[in-house]
């Protein structure tokens, strides 16, 4: 049986995009997008790289967004020696309130 792993949020920025370059020059930008439903908030981080991620770091604080993307496991080992998991979304496009539309990761 053949599977998917897609997700679509519509939410909106907690805070302020964090835009980062990686030591190999690839821009990797993060982001908490905060969905409501039926009374229920739920808070997840919104990752992309390449490119097009340079052009939502400017993006404020309660923000509407549409992402479409992927789930992705994250598991670290913190410093203090506890393990950390967590799952994150890593983004193939965001769409503003306005509609403009910038293409992100490509897996493959």
């Amino acid at each position: 049986m053949a599977g998917g792993n897609r997700i679509e949020l519509w939410g909106r920025l907690v805070n302020a995009p964090q835009l980062r370059i990686t030591p190999g020059g690839r821009p990797v930008l993060k982001m908490i997008v905060e969905c409501a439903s039926e009374g229920e908030k739920l808070r997840l981080e919104v990752v992309m790289s390449g490119d097009e991620a340079r052009e939502f770091a400017a993006l404020a604080s309660g923000r509407e967004v549409h992402v479409a993307g992927s789930l992705r496991n994250v598991a670290r080992r913190l410093r203090s020696g506890i393990d950390d998991a967590r799952i994150e979304v890593v983004a193939r496009e965001i769409r503003l309130a306005t509609g403009r539309a910038i293409v992100g990761i490509r897996d493959g």
